[in-house]
């Protein structure tokens, strides 16, 4: 397992976090994704990249609805990255509606 981890202290547009990298043994990537501190009243929603950060696309669970936090926490997601590591896809975050976070994000992953 990778840890991946980052901060923030305000809120964001949009903060890179890792890139997904599959492990061989499965076709799609998982992970656990999740964020603890003080939240200021915020909002952390989660994103993947395919184009560096330049389009940031909605991580959504099983019932098609964006993943964010209000709270600490964790959550388990799946992604499909095909057969290739080369695409170079990556995870983001964004944080709105703060008031002095101070926030760690985590990504915990099944790369070896």
């Amino acid at each position: 397992m990778a840890k991946f981890t980052t901060t923030l202290a305000a809120d964001s547009t949009g903060k890179y976090v890792c890139d997904v990298k599959k492990s061989r043994e499965y076709r799609n990537w998982f992970a656990t994704v999740g964020a603890q501190g003080t939240w200021g009243s915020g909002t952390l929603t989660w994103f993947f990249s395919i184009d560096q950060g330049v389009t940031l696309i909605p991580i959504k669970d099983v019932t098609d609805t964006a993943i964010s936090q209000t709270a600490n926490g964790g959550v388990n997601i799946e992604l499909g990255s095909g057969n290739t590591n080369k695409d170079n896809p990556q995870i983001w975050v964004k944080l709105s509606g703060s008031t002095s976070p101070s926030l760690l994000i985590f990504v915990l992953d099944n790369r070896s």
